[in-house]
């Protein structure tokens, strides 16, 4: 499973130091502004790709930093029409789900709700 971090500045390349989260075991950073594709995340030198790649290379584990972004970011994948296995925020300490675990920053309740119903439904 290919992991992608979502942005390489600011937050998420705080996340990237704090967790050691280095460039050959994490190669993949996006980021949707073009100002910053092609550049390299300060401290541990993963180049930034466009978010497109993730649309070229469908089915990664998707890691948001910035966590008050996630449905903004979740939002703009789908937009896009990037696919995608997994969304994980950091909320205390640990990285969550965004559509499975309780957070505040899920301000699309009724998503968490249809994707339940959904998962129910798969299982008769």
């Amino acid at each position: 499973v290919r992991v992608a971090i979502w942005g390489g500045t600011g937050k998420s390349a705080a996340f990237i130091n704090r967790y050691s989260v280095d460039r050959m075991r994490f190669p993949i950073v996006v980021d949707s502004d073009t100002a910053k594709v092609g550049t390299f995340v300060p401290g541990t030198g993963q180049e930034i790709r466009s978010r497109e790649w993730l649309k070229d290379n469908p089915g990664a584990v998707i890691i948001i930093p910035p966590q008050w972004r996630a449905l903004d970011i979740v939002l703009e994948t789908e937009a896009a029409g990037i696919c995608f296995r997994q969304i994980l925020i950091e909320h205390e300490g640990a990285l969550i789900d965004y559509f499975c675990d309780r957070h505040p920053y899920d301000l699309g309740k009724f998503a968490r709700h249809d994707r339940e119903e959904a998962r129910a439904s798969e299982a008769w």
